[in-house]
């Protein structure tokens, strides 16, 4: 994530558009969101062991989402992009380093 950042150093909405955010932050690069990114990597492990909580969980992980936009942190594609490589990874370690019980 933080080669992401290097390579695409994204202001925060805050930086940007000149408001202070409803939450304390910090002005370093924001694309893509590392809390979206996490939440979904967990969401979707969840999935895939206990699909019982995964709705509980993916609810968490939307709402965190949103309010992450609505404080003035992240703009929405940053948080697109986290939710996408969240589940990506998550689903590329499923397939390829998980083995199957067949």
């Amino acid at each position: 994530m933080e080669t992401v950042r290097f390579f695409y150093p994204k202001l925060r909405p805050f930086v940007t558009l000149g408001f202070s955010p409803l939450i304390n932050q910090s002005s370093s690069a924001a694309f893509p969101s590392g809390h979206a990114t996490f939440l979904f990597v967990l969401v979707t492990v969840i999935f895939f062991m206990e699909r019982k909580w995964f709705w509980y969980f993916l609810s968490a992980a939307v709402l965190n989402a949103v309010a992450r936009v609505y404080v003035g942190v992240h703009w929405p594609t940053d948080i697109i992009a986290g939710i996408t490589l969240g589940v990506g990874v998550t689903f590329l370690i499923q397939r390829f380093l998980v083995p199957r019980s067949d």
